[in-house]
């Protein structure tokens, strides 16, 4: 209600921004920036709008966010071709869409020598391989696959250890308790680790073997990227943008969503194959850098700035 009663003050206050400091060009964030959508086009201000998720097509209201996206921004940013062809579902002018890409500093995120460093920070046999999957806790990002993938792999594979990593929001305590007695009935206990959030994930990743994003909905991750920039193999499931960023077969694997069983063999395939995964570690690292760089994002988005508007 707060938020209704403020929004009239909220545009006018930022339409008076606008005008005071000449603003030229703005660059939203998420194509929910109500306040936004309307400042610009009453100030008649050029208006990006970046589309980061895939929310918006699962909403009732998809259409209608459409039509004022159409009528109160010159262009839309979509983070994948699967973002893309969404909001050209939903409405959205397709002369206004473009796609492109999430970009990591590929500095930061780059291959060591593999190391030992999870093993000792997470108190992991040191012979052990680690299978890690980093995220927030939510049930969109597939956390169930992943723990009924690692209690296949336990049938057939005793010295893999799985990592979870990642904070748990004050609105998922539930959701870490269901995925806590699931470990608990798999009797997985010893195998899987939440770690909580961690501010060292290169250092992770270059102590990681796999990294798995079990997906049910991902718009454009960045986690796939770091990693596969790090030369660690990943195996995502085939859904939003995932299949754009991993390449099957030459930066990982490419699986179907909630099929626990062939993620869990895919596992067991990759890390008995030495040879394969130090392919898929060099491809990764050539292929993040040739598309997914944070320098090409920058220049890519610098270049639509400077096109004329219509």
């Amino acid at each position: 209600i707060s938020t209704i009663i403020n929004f009239p003050l909220k545009v006018f206050s930022l339409c008076k921004f606008i005008k005071k400091n000449n603003i030229d060009l703005i660059h939203s964030n998420n194509e929910i920036c109500f306040t936004t959508l309307l400042a610009a086009r009453l100030t008649g201000t050029v208006h990006i709008v970046h589309v980061h998720g895939l929310g918006f097509a699962k909403s009732i209201f998809g259409a209608l966010f459409a039509q004022i996206l159409n009528g109160s921004c010159d262009k839309v940013i979509a983070v994948s071709n699967a973002v893309s062809e969404k909001l050209k579902a939903a409405g959205v002018d397709q002369q206004k869409i473009v796609t492109v890409y999430n970009g990591i500093n590929t500095n930061v995120f780059k291959p060591t020598k593999k190391t030992k460093y999870a093993h000792r920070l997470f108190d992991i046999p040191e012979n052990s391989y680690i299978v890690s999957m980093i995220s927030a806790l939510d049930p969109r990002k597939g956390h169930e696959l992943f723990i009924q993938a690692a209690n296949y792999v336990q049938q057939y594979h005793t010295n893999i250890h799985f990592l979870i990593i990642g904070d748990c929001p004050n609105n998922q305590t539930l959701y870490k308790r269901e995925l806590i007695k699931l470990i608990t009935e798999f009797k997985l206990n010893a195998q899987v680790t939440f770690t909580g959030y961690q501010d060292n994930i290169p250092k992770i990743l270059n102590s990681t073997d796999l990294l798995i994003q079990p997906s049910l909905t991902d718009a454009g991750p960045l986690v796939p990227l770091e990693s596969m920039s790090c030369g660690t193999p990943v195996i995502a499931t085939n859904v939003g943008g995932n299949p754009e960023e991993v390449v099957h077969g030459y930066t990982g694997l490419v699986i179907p969503m909630k099929n626990p069983d062939l993620l869990g063999q895919s596992i067991i395939n990759l890390i008995n194959d030495s040879d394969l995964r130090l392919k898929m570690r060099n491809n990764g690292r050539k292929w993040v850098k040739t598309k997914f760089d944070s320098q090409y994002l920058t220049d890519t988005i610098e270049s639509i700035y400077d096109e004329p508007v219509s």
